[in-house]
């Protein structure tokens, strides 16, 4: 796997109340804790990507692409169970991500699945699925 640093995720315009709602409490750097793969978890040392960055109003993209950062925009469902992301890739040309969501304190569950497929049922791989999960910690904001 090709080790990925930071992840970027810049809120995509939207009109819906409750995904407006929602952005705030995402926003701020969130460490990769869990990752999984193939029904596999990953060691500490074999997982490619250290955190997962939601951007805010005024977020430098330039300075996080420096940095080697992917950079994306995300669109929330949260009027779905459960809650729906997708993901789009700002400049790279690379397929965008489905997937589910859960936030519950400092924690952030996350699941994907390559964009044009349903989002994933739970949050659960498997060695027959395409199927990423992370769980990740808020850093103190």
């Amino acid at each position: 796997m090709q080790a990925i640093a930071l992840l970027v995720f810049l809120a995509a315009d939207t009109d819906d109340l409750a995904a407006k709602k929602e952005i705030p409490l995402l926003e701020g750097k969130w460490k990769v804790t869990v990752m999984e793969s193939k029904g596999k978890r990953l060691t500490e040392k074999d997982i490619p990507i250290n955190a997962v960055v939601f951007g805010g109003k005024g977020f430098d993209i330039a300075k996080a692409r420096k940095e080697g950062a992917k950079v994306s925009h995300y669109k929330l469902g949260v009027s779905n169970s459960p809650k729906t992301i997708e993901v789009t890739p700002i400049v790279e040309k690379k397929e965008g991500l489905v997937g589910i969501y859960a936030l519950n304190g400092d924690t952030l569950k996350l699941c994907f699945l390559p964009a044009g497929k349903a989002p994933p049922a739970g949050f659960k791989t498997g060695a027959d699925t395409e199927a990423v999960y992370l769980e990740l910690k808020g850093e103190k904001r």
